[in-house]
């Protein structure tokens, strides 16, 4: 279920993550089976409540999807390592203005926050943080927000690839 929720989420268009909903709250749970129909011969694809990637080693990965039309947003500047608050000033304020935000990534030294917002939203979610960080861009503190658009998101999708070296 793991899997395909997450497939789904990032746009297979075969199943959508919220019609998944009844099957996984049901005691037991209802499996789900997608068809092709255009091959009414197929048996489709069966999804589990356990993934059976684990197992399978060949099957570490078991699918891909991705997501177009985004945007990356990119915040950084030596003024926001070690800081507290940082990324709390920078969501809070995208969430007040109703920006979604599809996937986060922080470099561990946290000089720049990176963050995936579909291109529509871009150009706002840019002029609320500098809003936001106003004092921080005129002092040098946040050196830039730049967008890098038009981006897609691709995600490799598979509950083995967890314990599987070298593959996330």
């Amino acid at each position: 279920y793991d899997e395909a929720m997450e497939l789904a989420y990032f746009g297979a268009k075969v199943i959508h993550p919220k019609t998944m909903q009844p099957a996984l709250s049901c005691d037991p749970q209802i499996p789900i089976y997608i068809r092709n129909t255009f091959n009414m011969r197929s048996p489709g694809t069966r999804i589990f409540t356990n993934a059976t990637t684990t197992k399978q080693n060949e099957k570490v990965v078991c699918g891909f999807s991705s997501v177009e039309g985004m945007a990356l947003v990119n915040v950084e500047g030596t003024g926001m390592v070690g800081i507290r608050g940082v990324d709390k000033r920078i969501f809070g304020v995208l969430e007040y203005h109703d920006v979604n935000v599809a996937l986060i990534s922080q470099a561990i030294s946290e000089h720049s926050v990176t963050f995936a917002t579909s291109e529509d939203q871009a150009e706002l979610a840019k002029s609320i943080i500098e809003e936001e960080f106003w004092r921080e861009l005129k002092l040098g503190l946040v050196s830039s927000v730049d967008i890098r658009a038009p981006v897609s998101i691709i995600a490799a999708v598979g509950d083995g690839m967890v314990d599987t070296t070298g593959v996330a």
